[in-house]
C-alpha cells in the first residue's frame, strides 16, 4: 500500500481537470499556455484561483502584468493545448509558432481566436503554496462565442472531451 503522494502521475489520481488556455501579457506580447490546475472560488466577486510554477514563463508574466484572459476550449484546439505546453514563451511568440489568431481583450491582454468563450481577469492576489503559485483572478468579462463540450486532462497526454448538455 503506497502512503504518501510523490510522484507526478500521483496527482492524476485527481484527474480529470477540465483544460483552459491562459494567455497572459499585454496584446502585443501575450504568451499563452494550457493549464488544469484551476478552480473557482467565489461567484460574487466571480474569482478563480490557478496554480502556476514559478519555473513558468507564464508565471512572470502574470507577476508583471495583471490583466490575463481565461480561454475555454475543446477538441477542437486539443492540438494547440498539446503543443504549446511543450515549449515556453521566454523562446517562441506561441501565436506565431502555432499560427493562432488573437484578439485584443477590453483589459490590454488578448484572447484565442477560435476559442469557443474566454473570461477576462484581473489578478487580484496570488499565494506560494509549495512549488507553485496560487493566483487569484477576478472574471470581469465572460463572453460565449459557440456552444462547445470542454476538453478534459485524463492524464499525461490522454485528454477526452465530455459532452455537456
Amino acid at each position: 500500500m503506497k502512503e504518501f503522494l510523490t510522484t507526478r502521475e500521483d496527482y492524476h489520481l485527481l484527474h480529470p481537470r477540465q483544460v483552459i488556455m491562459l494567455v497572459v501579457g499585454g496584446f502585443e506580447k501575450a504568451n499563452m499556455m494550457p493549464l488544469g490546475w484551476h478552480t473557482i472560488l467565489s461567484r460574487n466577486p466571480f474569482l478563480v484561483g490557478l496554480a502556476i510554477s514559478p519555473r513558468r514563463f507564464s508565471h512572470s508574466v502574470l507577476m508583471d502584468f495583471p490583466f490575463a484572459t481565461i480561454n475555454l476550449v475543446d477538441k477542437t484546439l486539443k492540438e494547440l493545448v498539446e503543443n504549446t505546453g511543450k515549449c515556453s514563451g521566454r523562446n517562441v511568440d506561441k501565436f506565431e509558432k502555432f499560427r493562432i489568431g488573437k484578439a485584443l481583450a477590453e483589459n490590454g491582454s488578448a484572447y484565442i481566436e477560435g476559442a469557443p468563450a474566454y473570461m477576462e481577469a484581473t489578478r487580484r492576489d496570488y499565494f506560494e503554496t509549495g512549488d507553485h503559485t496560487f493566483f487569484v483572478l477576478e472574471i470581469t468579462k465572460s463572453v460565449l462565442l459557440r456552444p462547445f463540450s470542454p476538453l478534459f486532462q485524463i492524464a499525461g497526454d490522454q485528454y477526452q472531451q465530455f459532452l455537456v448538455e
